[in-house]
């Protein structure tokens, strides 16, 4: 079941919850996929008929009779209703309305109630229409309806607060409706064409509100057809014009990661891989399907101390960011020195769901600077030679100059006595 299907019987669970007659959904193989609150009261509990032929769970048969309402509904997409009887022998007026999806009964929705008097029932129709339109006035999501005749039915007060329109202002009123936004009526009329011959999904589209502004609404709309005949078009709205800016936001950021020269992965609070980026499985070697789930160990090279190790998981369990520089190791083998950001995802409790890891490459830089810090240590140790030497052989030549000049003093004495 897809999510706009899903979230159509969703509003039916909520209505038919909240009825007292009987509401049973049937999918195409005729079991039993939900039953309402007032059905299991009378005995059929979900847990005991989810997935049981409808014909065995309600009527106690060991085959589905091709007359019944239900069966005729999936054959002829039409709504059937038809009196019949009851595990229990209780009489009951059982409708079966059919639900199409991409233009195929999909599944049918069973209504059933004890049948009674003509009058009786003209009380329990009108008591319905109003229960349904109190159930519908209370949903806490926008709801609209359009008759066979292409006006607004039924709007609720959360779509009216939606679009800004009074109920006066839209009920009675006919396409091109007031919230329809001109740029958008060819995206709308389609998927009215879509909705008119039976496909039900969801649509994203723009809606003005009476203001002018726009907004982003999520409809799933569906043609039911009532007992008369006649189709009555019901949609749910909600606007998610937040989640849509959310979405485009979480999109830039995720082509900025994918697009990013660093080593970008995503775990989940036990440290396995949810998420890596390109350049992860370029920088380790390792494809997707060998590194989602895993956890980081498969990238440990083992230089790492424990203690180290373990003071650095200690921190990130205290929700703070660990920084530094480590070193892993790649599938081939090859010795990676990242300089590498681990941080702690929180949740709107504060609590930790995950963490986040920035990794860049420095193994060249690293190397280069080794190679630079070797050769500076090279050269001190030949300047401290030199230094030595230079002052030995000062020291030599200062000795030589003293010898001179004392000679020089020696042969001015002898020349002095000579004379």
């Amino acid at each position: 079941m897809d999510s706009g299907t899903s979230h159509v019987f969703g509003i039916i669970k909520e209505i038919g919850d909240a009825s007292r007659d009987g509401y049973a959904l049937i999918d195409s193989s005729y079991r039993v996929m939900w039953v309402n609150k007032a059905l299991e009261l009378k005995g059929f509990r979900l847990d005991n008929v989810h997935g049981e032929p409808y014909f065995r769970a309600f009527n106690g048969k060991d085959e589905a009779d091709e007359n019944c309402s239900t069966a005729k509904a999936f054959r002829t997409g039409k709504t059937e209703t038809k009196l019949e009887k009851g595990s229990d022998g209780t009489e009951y007026e059982v409708t079966s309305i059919p639900l199409k999806v991409d233009g195929a009964v999909k599944y049918v929705l069973e209504i059933s109630r004890a049948a009674h008097g003509e009058e009786k029932q003209k009380e329990d129709l009108l008591g319905d229409y109003d229960f349904f339109e109190d159930a519908i006035s209370r949903l806490p999501e926008g709801f609209a309806a359009v008759d066979s005749s292409g006006k607004q039915s039924i709007v609720n007060d959360k779509f009216c607060s939606m679009v800004g329109f009074s109920r006066e202002e839209l009920l009675g009123q006919t396409a091109p409706f007031k919230y329809w936004a001109e740029e958008n009526y060819g995206e709308i009329e389609h998927a009215l064409r879509q909705t008119l011959e039976g496909i039900s999904r969801g649509w994203e589209l723009i809606f003005k509100k009476k203001s002018g502004d726009r907004f982003c609404a999520l409809i799933f709309p569906v043609k039911i057809s009532k007992p008369n005949g006649e189709d009555v078009f019901i949609t749910t709205v909600k606007d998610v014009t937040e989640e849509k800016m959310a979405e485009d936001e979480l999109l830039k950021f995720k082509l900025g990661i994918d697009r990013s020269h660093e080593v970008v992965f995503i775990t989940d609070r036990e440290g396995h891989i949810t998420y890596a980026n390109p350049q992860f499985e370029k920088s380790y070697g390792y494809p997707k399907e060998e590194y989602l789930d895993k956890t980081p160990r498969i990238i440990k090279s083992g230089i790492l101390q424990k203690d180290v190790y373990d003071n650095f998981w200690k921190t990130l369990l205290s929700k703070l960011a660990v920084s530094g520089e480590i070193t892993n190791k790649a599938k081939d083998g090859r010795l990676l020195v990242m300089q590498s950001s681990a941080n702690p995802i929180l949740g709107k409790d504060g609590e930790i769901i995950g963490f986040l890891a920035i990794q860049r490459e420095i193994t060249e830089r690293k190397a280069m600077e080794d190679k630079l810090k070797a050769e500076g240590e090279t050269l001190r140790q030949k300047i401290q030679e030199m230094e030595r030497f230079h002052k030995v052989a000062v020291g030599r030549e200062l000795r030589m100059i003293e010898l001179k000049r004392k000679i020089r003093e020696l042969e001015g004495m002898l020349e002095r006595e000579g004379k």
